[in-house]
């Protein structure tokens, strides 16, 4: 990831900007305090349970807008059968992270603003491997067997290849300093 957003930095003429590689969790935000005038943080919402104390710790780096990128859904049916495999019948998830983040910002008195976009996204099976454990942890124990499910599946649908996957993502950014005004009843 770190890779790709310097080479984009790089075409789009872009130098001013700081990678921070650490988990965000773990960044000590004194050093950063009000430093940046855009924050993006690369976050996987449905991992959090506590959302909005990562959003705040955002909104304390910036002196200007706070930015998260959230999934749209797909309806791509390898997820689907991969759950079905491992899950059984199991109601399986269904949580775009979109409206999630967009809700939750609005309600905590944000403005936020949104953006569509379509991408490829193109990673070694083993990435996908470690991303799929770390999700199905969330639900059941991850055995030997259920990783090898996983790799069998992996290998089924993409070979000895990448993993090609198309996505679309909803781009939410908005300005800490901006808060919506509560709707007060009156004309």
């Amino acid at each position: 990831m770190i890779r790709m957003i310097s080479q984009n930095a790089v075409e789009a003429g872009v130098n001013n900007y700081d990678i921070i590689p650490k988990i965000w969790q773990d960044v000590n935000i004194e050093d950063f305090r009000e430093r940046y005038d855009l924050t993006i943080t690369s976050t996987v919402i449905w991992m959090f349970r506590d959302i909005m104390t990562q959003i705040s710790r955002m909104e304390e780096v910036t002196q200007g807008h706070c930015c998260v990128v959230g999934g749209v859904g797909t309806g791509q049916t390898f997820e689907a059968k991969l759950w079905k495999k491992i899950m059984g019948n199991k109601p399986r998830p269904q949580y775009p992270e979109y409206p999630l983040i967009y809700n939750l910002l609005y309600t905590y008195g944000r403005v936020p603003h949104v953006r569509f976009i379509d991408y490829t996204s193109i990673r070694s099976p083993e990435n996908m491997l470690r991303m799929y454990r770390v999700f199905y942890s969330i639900y059941t124990e991850v055995t030997p067997e259920i990783e090898e499910i996983i790799r069998e599946e992996l290998y089924r649908d993409s070979g000895e290849g990448p993993c090609i996957r198309k996505y679309r993502s909803a781009v939410v950014w908005w300005n800490p300093a901006v808060r919506r005004k509560e709707f007060t009843g009156t004309a």
